[in-house]
C-alpha cells in the first residue's frame, strides 16, 4: 500500500472551470505563482465534460520547466507540457499502450490533447447517440480444453492494455494482446475451482500481483447450482491465493510469507459476489451473510499474516492508505465512511486456519474508527459506487454514487440519480470531499453490474441476444451494441474506452474512439 501523496513539490496547475451562466471554459495556470486566464474557442472545445478538471505536472521535470517570462497560455498549449503529462499517465499505467504510439513525439499537440481528453471524458462514441464511429475489434483465441459453460468465463483487460487475463473454471491465462500469444497460465494443483480474481500491475507494469479465489473440497469436486457455484457443502473451503508473476520471464512466486488465506464461503456465489481486490500487501474478499442481505468482508494483510472481518457492509473498496465503506443504517440513509488503514492496528487478528475463522473478532463497519474525517452522508439509498484515481492529479479521486429510489416502495415510479464527488488527499493532515454539480436523473437500471468508468459511463448487460447498452453519465445518450455470442461478463476499461467480453472460443476487445 503506497503512501498518501504529498503536495510539497511545486506544480504547474492547469484548471478548467465552467462559469455559471455563459458555460464557457477558462484556463488558470500557476507555474510557481504565475497566473493567467483565457476563454479561447480552442479551450472551449477542449473539454466537453461539465466537471472542473485540474492537471498537475512536477515543475522539477526538465520537460515541464519554463522561464517565468513565458506567456502562460503559451505554456498551457506547448507540446512539451502534454508530452510530460502523458509520460506521467504512462508511468501510472493509465494509458492503453496498444492504442498509443511508442514515440509520442510523432503526434501533434492536438492529437496529444485528444488522447488525454478521451481518458477523462470517455470516447465520443459512448456519449453521442448519432455517432457513426465504429469500434475497432481485436479477437484473441485462448486455450480452452474444458467442457464447462462458457457464459461463466471472464476476461479483463489490464490498465496498460498490453495484456488480458482470461478466467475459466479450471485455468487462469494471461495473453499478450498485440502478439495474440499466451504469456502465463495458472492451473490449481488441488483441482480447485477458480471463482474470481483480481490483478494489480507492479514494477512499472513489468509484473502482476494476482489474487485468485478458489473453491476447494477434500476430493477436489466441483459443485454447481442453477449455473452458479454452490458452497453449501460442509467440506468446501473458500481459499484466496496471492501470487507474483514476472511477465518477462513468466516466473511465478509468492510475494510474501503467507500466500493462502481462507474466507467465509457464500451460500451461493458468482464472480461478482466475491469481488476480490488486491492493493499492495492488502487483499479483500467478500461473501454474503446467509442470514442477512448485506455482505461480510475479510481484509487480509499478507505481509504480516493477519486479518479483519468486517460485517454488515454494502461495499468496501481501496484507495491508497484508506478503505471506503458503504454502510446502511436501519430507518436511516445509507452513508459512506473513509477509514485510514493505519488506524486499524488494534483490530487485526492472526490469520485463521480453515477451521478457526471464528477467531477473528467481528467488527461492525459502524464501529470502525475514522481518522480526521466525519461520516459523509449521501442521504440516499446507495445501489452502486465506483472510485477511480484522477489521471491528472495523483492526490485526487472521483467517486460515482448511484442512488436507487426503488429500494423503497414509496419511491416507485421515480428515476434513479447519479452523483459525482471528488475526494482530495492533499497530505496526511487534510482530507476533503468536494461535491461537483453533477446529478442526473434517468430511467432505473436493474442490470448495471459493470461499475462506472472514470468518465461515468457504465454498461447494462441484462438484455437478450447479446445486446449491451452503454449509458453516458448525464443520460444524454444510450448507445446500443450487440455482442454476439457473449457470456455473462462484459468489462469496460476504467480509462481507455475499451470493452472486453468472451464468447464460446474467443476473447473480444472493442476499442471506441
Amino acid at each position: 500500500m503506497g503512501e498518501v501523496p504529498s503536495m510539497k513539490e511545486h506544480f504547474l496547475e492547469i484548471e478548467h472551470v465552467v462559469p455559471g451562466s455563459a458555460g464557457c471554459r477558462s484556463i488558470k495556470i500557476d507555474p510557481i505563482g504565475l497566473r493567467a486566464n483565457t476563454g479561447s474557442a480552442w479551450t472551449r472545445s477542449f473539454w466537453n465534460s461539465p466537471t472542473s478538471t485540474q492537471m498537475f505536472l512536477p515543475t522539477s521535470s526538465p520537460s515541464a520547466t519554463f522561464p517565468p517570462s513565458w506567456p502562460s497560455l503559451y505554456i498551457a498549449f506547448t507540446k512539451t507540457v502534454w508530452l510530460a503529462l502523458i509520460g506521467e499517465l504512462r508511468r501510472r499505467s493509465m494509458l492503453d499502450e496498444t492504442r498509443t504510439p511508442s514515440d509520442l513525439r510523432d503526434l501533434t499537440t492536438d492529437d496529444l490533447v485528444k488522447l488525454v481528453k478521451r481518458l477523462c471524458v470517455g470516447p465520443d462514441a459512448w456519449s453521442s447517440v448519432n455517432s457513426l464511429s465504429q469500434p475497432e475489434t481485436r479477437v484473441i483465441h485462448p486455450e480452452i480444453h474444458e467442457d464447462q459453460r462458457h457464459e461463466e468465463s471472464v476476461a479483463k483487460l489490464l490498465p496498460s492494455g498490453r495484456h488480458v487475463i482470461f478466467q475459466r473454471p479450471r485455468t487462469l491465462q494471461c495473453w499478450d494482446v498485440e502478439a495474440n500469444k499466451l504469456v502465463w497460465k495458472y492451473t490449481p494443483i488441488h483441482g480447485d475451482l477458480i471463482l474470481a480474481f483480481d490483478a494489480e500491475p507492479v514494477r512499472g507494469a513489468a509484473g502482476l500481483s494476482i489474487l485468485i479465489c478458489l473453491y476447494r473440497d477434500g476430493a477436489g469436486r466441483v459443485h454447481f447450482f442453477d449455473g452458479v457455484f454452490s458452497a453449501c457443502h460442509p467440506n468446501i473451503r473458500s481459499v484466496a491465493e496471492l501470487i507474483d508473476v514476472d511477465l518477462a520471464t513468466k516466473a511465478t512466486k509468492a510475494p510474501s510469507i503467507n500466500t493462502t488465506f481462507c474466507f467465509p464461503h457464500p451460500t451461493l456465489a458468482a464472480p461478482r459476489d466475491v469481488a476480490p481486490l488486491v492493493r499492495g500487501s492488502l487483499i479483500v474478499v467478500r461473501a454474503r451473510d446467509p442470514e442477512k442481505i448485506l455482505y461480510q468482508y475479510v481484509l487480509f494483510d499478507s505481509k504480516h499474516n493477519r486479518a479483519i472481518l468486517v460485517q454488515d457492509v454494502q461495499e468496501l473498496i481501496f484507495i491508497p492508505g484508506y478503505i471506503l465503506l458503504t454502510l446502511s443504517v436501519s430507518n436511516g440513509p445509507d452513508f459512506i465512511r473513509l477509514i485510514c488503514i493505519a488506524e486499524l492496528e488494534s483490530l487485526w487478528s492472526p490469520c485463521p486456519s480453515f477451521n478457526s475463522l471464528r477467531e477473528i473478532e467481528p467488527n461492525s463497519g459502524c464501529l470502525l474508527p475514522c481518522l480526521r474525517f466525519s461520516n459523509f452522508p449521501v442521504w440516499r439509498n446507495i445501489s452502486d459506487i465506483s472510485i477511480h484515481a484522477d489521471p491528472l492529479r495523483e492526490d485526487t479521486y472521483r467517486l460515482w454514487v448511484l442512488h436507487d429510489p426503488f429500494q423503497h416502495a414509496q419511491s416507485s415510479g421515480r428515476n434513479e440519480e447519479l452523483w459525482c464527488y471528488t475526494l482530495v488527499l492533499r497530505d496526511t493532515q487534510e482530507l476533503k470531499w468536494r461535491f461537483r454539480c453533477m446529478c442526473w436523473s434517468r430511467p432505473q437500471l436493474r442490470s448495471a453490474y459493470t461499475g462506472f468508468t472514470y468518465s461515468g459511463h457504465h454498461l447494462s448487460t441484462d438484455h437478450p441476444g447479446g445486446l449491451c447498452c452503454i449509458y453516458s453519465p448525464d443520460a444524454a445518450g444510450i448507445r446500443e451494441e450487440v455482442f454476439s455470442g457473449r457470456g455473462h461478463y462484459v468489462t469496460p476499461s476504467v480509462y481507455s474506452g475499451a470493452i472486453t467480453y468472451t464468447t464460446m472460443d474467443s476473447i473480444v476487445i472493442r476499442y471506441y474512439s
